[in-house]
């Protein structure tokens, strides 16, 4: 996973630990650095516009399908970063 310089403690209004936590739910369980996609809680739909982008450099897109809120990105080597 990403280090952190312990300079960096917050990002757009997030604790950089909280955009840790988030991402991680919704990361590939193989690689992290791989595309995104992932069933999540609706509620945790405003952490992740701020978390996967800042992570992978790639925009986070949600879709509402049959009562599930899905996540997808590119993943970081997919994006600009790479």
């Amino acid at each position: 996973m990403i280090k952190v310089t312990p300079q960096i403690q917050s990002y757009q209004g997030y604790k950089i630990s909280d955009l840790d936590k988030a991402f991680k739910k919704v990361q590939d369980k193989e690689h992290w650095k791989n595309p995104i996609s992932a069933v999540i809680k609706r509620e945790d739909m405003a952490i992740l516009r701020v978390a996967i982008p800042f992570y992978t450099g790639t925009p986070a897109f949600f879709y509402h399908y049959a009562g599930l809120t899905i996540v997808k990105a590119d993943g970081y080597y997919q994006g600009p970063c790479n």
